[in-house]
Parts: C-alpha cells; sequence; structure tokens
C-alpha cells in the first residue's frame, strides 16, 4: 500500500545525512588545521577558529536528528510489517475456513 510517506522521509533524511557530512568535514576541518598567531617573532601559538565549538555542537545536532529520523522510519515500518502479518493470519484463516465449509464465528469486543 502506497502513503506517500516513505518518500518524504527518504528525502529529509538524505538532506540530513548531507548536513551531517558538511558538519563532520567542518569539525575535521577546525580541529585538525590550527591557526596560528606570532606572538613574539620565532614564537607562534596554535589557535582554534572561532567557529570550532559551533561546528561540533551541529555535527552532534545532526546525529541526533539522522538517528530520530531513522528510528521512526524503523518504527513505521515494523508497525507496517506486524499489521501486514496480521492481516495475511485473518486471510489464511479465513481460507481455511471457508475450504472446510464453516462460517468463523463472529468474535466479541
Amino acid at each position: 500500500m502506497y502513503d506517500g510517506h516513505s518518500e518524504y522521509v527518504l528525502a529529509s533524511s538524505e538532506v540530513c545525512l548531507a548536513a551531517l557530512l558538511v558538519a563532520f568535514f567542518l569539525l575535521l576541518n577546525a580541529s585538525n588545521s590550527y591557526q596560528t598567531m606570532v606572538l613574539v617573532p620565532g614564537v607562534e601559538c596554535p589557535l582554534k577558529p572561532d567557529w570550532a565549538w559551533w561546528t561540533a555542537l551541529s555535527a552532534v545536532f545532526c546525529w541526533l536528528a539522522v538517528f530520530l529520523l531513522a528510528a521512526g522510519e524503523a518504527w513505521r515500518q515494523q508497525l507496517a510489517a506486524e499489521r501486514a502479518v496480521q492481516a495475511l493470519l485473518q486471510q489464511v484463516t479465513a481460507n481455511r475456513h471457508r475450504s472446510l465449509g464453516r462460517v468463523p464465528e463472529a468474535r466479541l469486543a
């Protein structure tokens, strides 16, 4: 059964994954390439860029967003699989009753 929801989740997951890759690249760039400042001639002091903290924080939030989207999609697919199994079992039971010539009794709610 097509619900149109899968493409939206897939597209948003791809966007989050792209943002995650960019944030991860910026995080590696910020943590591995230091700027230097010459305090006195011959002495260099390594400095981290100012945006390194925000890049690391955005990478963490991108990981969290991708994890939440993946968990939501997995949960939705699990529910759909359980419904499909229940429908299949009901169909098999109805076919078995029909082949035996029995009418399934009404279930009380």
